[in-house]
């Protein structure tokens, strides 16, 4: 039994992958309170681990907690997964490609599999990615914009009259799209400018495939922008967790 482990900037996700399936998925906030979540997730560990994959971008110190957690879960250290020119069956489109978000290149991973072809990835966490990747396991590369939180934040920090926006939900109704007040123009200003990108990267996509690619979703913002987007999308809540199990075959 392997344990999982998704380290992001807001949340700490994990599951349990016995070669054929994930069990016992788990999650923690982690931005608050990250040794926290970390003692949370060793809570969680069973006592017998065969191993420990880990996808980190959450920096050098969410590394070192993991590491001194675990040791007491797991007889190995555990793998930290990093993104390489290749792995497989999909080629980096970064000339450096330990400059790609390891979550992004786990993510593009799992896509491709999931689908066995070409796909377009976003992952809506505290930054939203959207990478997409050939038939033939060409990552295009991708495209990064800040949250709705992010953007909100940036608004306040860099007018002088906006304020501090309380993030709203989203309306359910087309003629509910503009907001009525200063906290929905943000809201809903932030959300369709994240949904934009999204349609406006399938358009593009589709123009470099010569089809237009399954969407798969995930992240902690996916439910908010998935009622918006158009056509066929899947959302893979746990995509990051799928990829890594495909990692785990080569750390057996």
């Amino acid at each position: 039994m392997k344990l999982l482990v998704d380290a992001g900037n807001s949340r700490l996700k994990w599951a349990l992958w016995d070669g054929q399936r994930l069990s016992s998925p788990g999650r923690c906030p982690a931005r608050s309170d990250p040794a926290g979540a970390v003692r949370a997730l060793v809570s969680a560990a069973p006592e017998q681990l065969d191993g420990v994959l880990v996808a980190n971008v959450a920096g050098p110190w969410m590394a070192d907690a993991l590491r001194r957690g675990l040791a007491r879960a797991c007889a190995r250290p555990p793998v930290f997964v990093a993104s390489t020119a290749t792995a497989l069956g999909v080629r980096c489109a970064y000339a450096n490609p330990a400059r790609l978000g390891v979550d992004r290149w786990v993510a593009v991973i799992a896509a491709f599999h999931h689908v066995a072809g070409a796909a377009l990835v976003v992952d809506a966490g505290t930054a939203v990615t959207i990478d997409a990747v050939a038939a033939d396991g060409r990552h295009l590369g991708g495209l990064i914009l800040a949250g709705r939180e992010l953007m909100a934040r940036a608004l306040y920090r860099d007018t002088s009259d906006i304020g501090r926006a309380h993030l709203q939900a989203l309306p359910g109704e087309a003629e509910a799209a503009f907001g009525r007040s200063t906290d929905e123009a943000v809201s809903f200003g932030a959300a369709w400018a994240l949904v934009g990108a999204v349609e406006r990267a399938r358009s593009a996509a589709a123009g470099a495939l010569g089809e237009r690619p399954p969407l798969l979703v995930t992240g902690g913002g996916a439910p908010e922008l998935l009622p918006y987007l158009d056509g066929a999308v899947e959302h893979r809540p746990q995509l990051l967790l799928e990829g890594l199990a495909r990692f785990a075959g080569e750390h057996a």
